[in-house]
């Protein structure tokens, strides 16, 4: 069978696995099925066993998310109204927030801290991963308007046009720049194995690919001082932070995790877990003279499904896509055993 939900109700399509055609009408298994309210994915909440057990919750998901700053275990919401947010990024001075909101698509707004309003960068195609200049004054982004992902900046009031940066074929977004603004840490993805690298931005634009290998290279991020880049990686098997340094190719395993982020004074970096119990950690690192860390620690015990979830200001300030108390309250679990049998052709 092939199963499918429309408008909140799951079908079985019996098929034939060798000819791939259709044997027999579509049936109505179960209704009242959870769907996502962004209406970009057409999302249903619902999964099938191998033995024959179907569960499935009900109720809409709003995928509203609150920003909050997290400051000793404390939570205190910006003034910020909900938005539905897909990844943050504080500006180096802490004062603005560039993030991935979906609002006709997945665009680029950009926020202060201390108010309610926001600026739209973008307004076409699917937009991700934005990235600070380190004067503050752009954004830069992934979009995929031409076709492909590219890497493109618009001034964070939102002055002027966008500028394409970088366009090459293939699929590219920014992970970070250096403090002199030279230099443009990338990631490319490949289905065999994205990679990381970096663009000297003097004309014209050169290329040097820091990590090329078969192994998963994502989620870049650049220290404050451009000499360490920390990643995501599989290499292992698992997805793992590691940190290497950019002059010597030198790399260090930190921990298990992903999306990692370095705080503004270059000496944290955060990450997240697949412990429910502590999904947000971080760790201090230290950077003076070669690449050393210490014990992790808990930011948050709130899960959130979202990638890029959090930037940190310092080890004690920050930034968190939270879920708002009462958004989107556990909705009741069906289960049906044995559904195949409830079908008769």
């Amino acid at each position: 069978y092939v199963i499918y939900a429309r408008n909140g109700a799951l079908f079985a399509q019996p098929v034939d696995d060798r000819t791939l055609q259709q044997t027999g009408s579509a049936v109505l298994i179960a209704e009242g099925v959870g769907t996502s309210s962004m209406q970009m994915t057409g999302a249903a909440f619902y999964d099938v066993s191998r033995t024959g057990i179907l569960a499935y919750s009900s109720g809409t998901e709003s995928g509203l998310k609150q920003l909050v700053w997290i400051a000793n275990g404390v939570s205190t919401p910006l003034p910020i109204a909900p938005i539905y947010a897909g990844q943050v990024a504080l500006s180096p001075d802490g004062r603005k927030i560039a993030a991935r909101v979906f609002d006709n698509g997945w665009q680029i707004w950009v926020y202060d801290v201390d108010r309610t309003e926001g600026t739209k960068l973008t307004s076409e195609g699917s937009n991700r991963q934005p990235v600070w200049s380190p004067d503050n004054v752009w954004v830069y982004y992934a979009s995929d308007t031409r076709g492909e992902l590219d890497i493109w900046r618009r001034r964070a009031d939102g002055a002027g046009a966008a500028e394409l940066v970088f366009g090459e074929p293939g699929n590219q977004f920014p992970a970070g720049l250096t403090p002199d603004g030279r230099w443009l840490i990338f990631v490319r993805l490949d289905p065999n194995g994205s990679d990381i690298g970096q663009i000297d931005l003097e004309q014209p634009p050169q290329v040097e690919m820091l990590l090329d290998r078969p192994a998963d290279e994502v989620f870049a991020a650049v220290s404050p001082d451009g000499r360490f880049i920390a990643y995501q990686t599989d290499e292992s098997g698992d997805w793992q932070i590691k940190v290497v340094e950019r002059a010597t190719k030198r790399q260090w395993t930190m921990a298990l995790g992903y999306t990692p982020v370095w705080s503004k004074d270059g000496r944290t970096i955060l990450y997240q877990t697949a412990d429910q119990l502590s999904p947000v950690l971080a760790v201090p690192v230290d950077t003076s003279r070669d690449f050393s860390w210490g014990a992790s620690f808990v930011v948050t015990t709130r899960a959130t499904p979202v990638n890029q979830c959090c930037d940190l200001m310092s080890r004690d300030r920050v930034l968190f896509i939270d879920v708002p108390d009462g958004a989107n309250p556990t909705p009741p679990v069906g289960v049906i055993v044995n559904w195949p049998q409830t079908i008769t052709r």
